[in-house]
């Protein structure tokens, strides 16, 4: 795999790198498991133990665990089919995979 040759490119993907970790944030339940922990550490009136890393690895499981399901229906879906002459995201075969996707986001 080659870099690309444009500038503009380069910046567009380096873009593209860096917000992927706020997409996979805020597209899954991981935000609201690490809130509701750190409320509950609060609550229990331990400001250390566990530590946030501990916090965030368990949230990050359990996120895993919840979109399983989602993603594996996505995985199902997911065939894209060329259609001859036309470009390739024109196709429905997009929207069909990511159906299991934003039903969970609802």
């Amino acid at each position: 795999m080659s870099l690309p040759d444009s500038p503009l490119q380069l910046i567009g993907i380096l873009f593209l790198l860096s917000i992927l970790p706020l997409i996979i944030v805020m597209g899954t339940s991981f935000l609201k498991l690490a809130v509701v922990f750190s409320i509950l550490r609060n609550a229990l009136g331990i400001q250390q133990v566990p530590p946030n890393i501990a916090l965030y690895g368990l949230a990050l499981v359990l996120s895993l665990f919840i979109m399983g399901p989602t993603l594996l229906a996505v995985k199902e879906r997911w065939h894209p089919v060329q259609v001859a002459g036309a470009p390739f995201w024109t196709s429905e075969w997009d929207s069909k995979a990511l159906a299991p996707y934003r039903q969970f986001l609802l």
